[in-house]
């Protein structure tokens, strides 16, 4: 049977002694616990013992409490990415290009607040040309790149008007974020995406994602 403590009714003085006693008595009662005095149906939650699960390609970690994520394009000399006025469509909806390892799909097993940072340097070449001298877009997207309503956080580059500037003087280190809720378990699509009126490309770039569960 389960141990039973000293009985006191509503007034009573609560001495040392009766606590002390209380609490040998459990400590020598554990040494002989009886089967019927152990609870039978779960009571712990085991996922607050878990080891995160870790997942090497995507660099994702998942906890208990939330999941963190981050990657970058491994520098100039690696990869490059462009968005020119050709790829991106003129005269008609701006066509986004998702800039890579920047995109993640992530599932989230319960609500979750999260929050997602990037950076990126950037060359946007002043061309003389409408409807835009040498402006470039980045966005965040939840969702599709190209639909509209899941685009969120656009920043605009805007290179010099000086047709002689060269590379290594020009170029933009820029930087953005988006927070937001999810409001039940689902699936995140996230990332950066771009689009140019202008020749331009994106040299370096990186991003984090941190959720945390509700």
């Amino acid at each position: 049977m389960a141990y039973s403590f000293t009985t006191l009714n509503a007034g009573d003085a609560i001495s040392r002694d009766t606590v002390v006693a209380n609490l040998d008595g459990v400590k020598v009662y554990t040494h002989k616990v009886e089967t019927s005095a152990i609870k039978s149906s779960q009571f712990v939650d085991p996922n607050l013992i878990m080891m995160p699960e870790y997942d090497p390609i995507r660099n994702v970690s998942t906890h208990v409490s939330g999941v963190y994520a981050g990657q970058n394009n491994g520098g100039i000399n690696l990869n490059l990415q462009f968005s020119t006025r050709f790829n991106s469509g003129v005269g008609s909806m701006q066509f986004r290009q998702v800039v890579p390892k920047t995109s993640l799909q992530i599932k989230f097993v319960r609500p979750c607040s999260y929050l997602f940072q990037w950076w990126m340097n950037s060359f946007s070449k002043f061309d003389n040309a409408s409807p835009a001298s040498g402006e470039t877009f980045l966005y965040v997207y939840t969702g599709r790149p190209n639909q509209v309503v899941q685009t969120v956080s656009a920043l605009s580059v805007n290179e010099s008007t000086s047709t002689s500037l060269p590379q290594s003087l020009g170029g933009f280190n820029s930087s953005g974020f988006h927070a937001d809720i999810a409001q039940s378990a689902g699936t995140l699509n996230i990332g950066v995406c771009t689009d140019s009126t202008a020749n331009a490309y994106h040299q370096a770039w990186g991003f984090s994602l941190e959720a945390f569960f509700i």
